[in-house]
């Protein structure tokens, strides 16, 4: 993961709870980073580690499984899911 950037800053506000701050703040303090540095590290590594995240993990977490008749009226469409010969379209294709 890149470090984090020394570029321009940017002052965000943010709401947290007591106990949630309270936490991060201790543990911040005991590995002697600071509050803002620390929040923006664990995004991005959270960034980073679902732009990793392969298609089929994705779908795993994010997407429930389809109903037995939803695959039934699927399978009844008889899709050559393995044809590959159709047309890429553009956003300006279906506007």
């Amino acid at each position: 993961m890149a470090a984090v950037s020394n570029t321009k800053r940017i002052t965000k506000n943010i709401s947290l709870g007591q106990e949630e701050y309270e936490k991060i703040n201790t543990y911040v303090k005991m590995h002697n980073k600071t509050f803002s540095s620390f929040l923006c590290q664990v995004a991005l590594k959270e960034i980073e580690k679902e732009e990793n995240t392969s298609l089929n993990e994705y779908l795993q977490k994010n997407c429930k499984a389809i109903s037995k008749k939803e695959e039934e009226e699927i399978k009844a469409l008889n899709i050559d899911f393995d044809d590959l010969s159709g047309k890429e379209l553009n956003l300006s294709d279906v506007l």
